[in-house]
């Protein structure tokens, strides 16, 4: 049992809350080498500057609505948009993963 769900000092609304808050950021941590590799992915191959900023910088916007979504929503109803926005980030790295194997492979990117 962790020293917040000892405390009986804190309400359980506060608890979950932190809750939340320790999920969003181990998922964080968990999709960061993902997100590091379509990077260095997409360095390595070439891709332009406004492909790799603006694929990274959708990524981090998924991320930070994900992260704002993910500990204040308490209804089970916008789960979706959770994992919508979770699928959106993702989507950017593959993208940029796809775009560098195909740069690599001497295909034009459309």
């Amino acid at each position: 049992m962790s020293v917040l769900e000892k405390d009986q000092t804190i309400d359980q609304a506060t608890k979950d809350r932190f809750t939340r808050i320790k999920g969003a950021q181990q998922n964080g941590f968990e999709n960061l080498g993902f997100f590091a590799a379509a990077v260095v992915a997409g360095n390595l191959a070439g891709l332009s500057s406004s492909t790799l900023n603006g694929l990274s910088a959708g990524y981090v916007v998924s991320r930070v609505v994900y992260t704002a979504v993910y500990i204040s929503n308490t209804n089970p109803k916008f789960s979706d948009l959770r994992s919508l926005l979770w699928l959106i980030g993702i989507g950017q790295c593959i993208t940029l993963c796809v775009k560098a194997g195909k740069a690599l492979q001497g295909e034009p990117l459309a």
